[in-house]
């Protein structure tokens, strides 16, 4: 047999899914042919030739029973610690308490032993971008990133120059007509 897995006609699919779901409850191969109207056989070998399908089905099902069986016992548990008449209350509320709190530790858990990543997505990102360009594109890129850089630096800086008084400009402006008008009287008398 193949180390491969095939990939299952679409209209197989819902019955390899049902297989799972009844095999992850536990009912037999042969509870489960019968089910399926195939032979126990068949059923049994969807596990191996569709194994990357039949994984992924199988897990999801057992993820759902246990989230099922999971509520039904907390409902059950709820139910025996708000009964007054049952001698056991006391043990029911510490047995609640406790797997509360080591579901709260093993969260915290979780998270402190969860490594920070090296580098931010971002940063991964541009990375990638620098690595996949050539050195052409890359000394281009950079060039135009300072070109763009030093424009913007002196836009800012024609910004925040200091400013001429209102005063100053109008005598700049005055000495400037008196230079046109002895430029024009010069060239009068040289005409």
């Amino acid at each position: 047999m193949s180390s491969t897995s095939l990939t299952p006609p679409d209209d197989l699919l819902p019955l390899i899914e049902t297989a799972a779901e009844l095999r992850a409850v536990g009912n037999s191969w042969a509870n489960i042919a019968k089910k399926l109207d195939r032979c126990e056989r068949t059923v049994r070998r969807w596990k191996t030739v569709y194994r990357r399908h039949w994984q992924r089905l199988f897990r999801e099902a057992e993820d759902d029973i246990f989230r099922q069986v999971a509520c039904m016992a907390t409902t059950t548990m709820a139910n025996l610690v708000i009964n007054y008449d049952d001698p056991n209350q006391s043990r029911n509320c510490q047995f609640m308490i406790g797997k509360r709190r080591e579901a709260i530790l093993a969260n915290q858990r979780l998270r402190r032993d969860r490594p920070e990543p090296a580098i931010s997505e971002y940063w991964a990102n541009a990375i990638a971008l620098i690595e996949g360009q050539s050195d052409e594109e890359l000394r281009d890129g950079v060039l135009s990133f300072v070109d763009q850089y030093r424009e913007k630096s002196r836009e800012k800086q024609a910004e925040e120059a200091p400013r001429l008084l209102p005063e100053a400009v109008q005598s700049a402006e005055g000495s400037n007509e008196a230079d046109n008008r002895g430029q024009q009287g010069n060239g009068e008398a040289s005409g």
